[in-house]
């Protein structure tokens, strides 16, 4: 049986047999496959990819968390407007806001009318 291409180990693979028990023949490592010139040549390029797949997604985390702050304080400038829960009830709805932070909410929201 093969698979990938190389004879035996498939059937290995599927019969749950530990890489030991493979034939040395058929026992490959990256650098037998690719050549450790390969690697060492493409080692900057992954370390940038890797760079730059982090900074994305630090990016996206940051713009997530800039859309719940928004949504929030609309939430809350909603709950103002209605007039009918104080500062210290709306603060209970969201743990990521203090009483203060309502009340500056408020402030803004009194200087606009």
């Amino acid at each position: 049986m093969t698979w990938g291409g190389v004879p035996g180990w498939g059937q290995n693979f599927i019969s749950g047999r530990a890489a030991a028990e493979l034939d040395d023949e058929y026992h490959y490592t990256c650098a037998d496959v690719f050549g450790t010139g390969f690697l060492e040549s493409r080692e900057k390029e992954v370390v940038s990819i890797m760079m730059t797949l982090f900074d994305e997604e630090r990016i996206m985390r940051n713009y997530v968390a800039s859309e719940r702050r928004e949504a929030v304080r609309d939430a809350v400038e909603n709950m103002l407007k209605t007039g009918k829960m104080s500062a210290e009830e709306i603060a209970g709805y969201f743990t990521e806001l203090s009483v203060e932070d309502v009340r500056e909410i408020e402030k803004g929201l009194l200087q606009t009318i």
